[in-house]
C-alpha cells in the first residue's frame, strides 16, 4: 500500500470519529480501568454493559465480522498491555 492510500485511509477514519462526535485526540480523559484490570473482569464489565475509558497506544485492530480484537501496549507498564477481544 502506497503512503497516499495510507493517508488517505487514516483522514477517512479521523472524519469517521469526528463525525461520531468522538474527539480523536481528546486533550485530557478519566480512564476508568487499567488493561490489566479490563482483561481480569472483562466478562463481568461486559455483562454491565458500561463504556470503558482505556489509556495508551493502540498496536493493533483486528475486525471480522463477528469479533474485533484489540492488542494495546504501554511501554511503561508492560503488566498494563494487553489484548481485548469484543464484538
Amino acid at each position: 500500500m502506497a503512503i497516499r492510500d495510507i493517508r488517505e485511509n487514516r483522514l477517512k477514519k479521523l472524519k469517521k470519529l469526528e463525525k461520531a462526535g468522538i474527539a480523536p485526540f481528546p486533550e485530557t480523559t478519566e480512564r476508568t480501568h487499567k488493561i490489566v484490570e479490563a482483561l481480569f473482569d472483562f466478562s463481568k464489565l461486559e455483562r454491565t454493559k458500561k463504556q470503558l475509558t482505556l489509556a495508551g497506544r493502540i498496536r493493533s485492530l483486528r475486525e471480522t465480522a463477528r469479533e474485533s480484537y484489540l492488542f494495546r501496549y504501554s511501554r511503561r507498564n508492560r503488566q498494563d498491555s494487553g489484548l481485548l477481544k469484543g464484538r
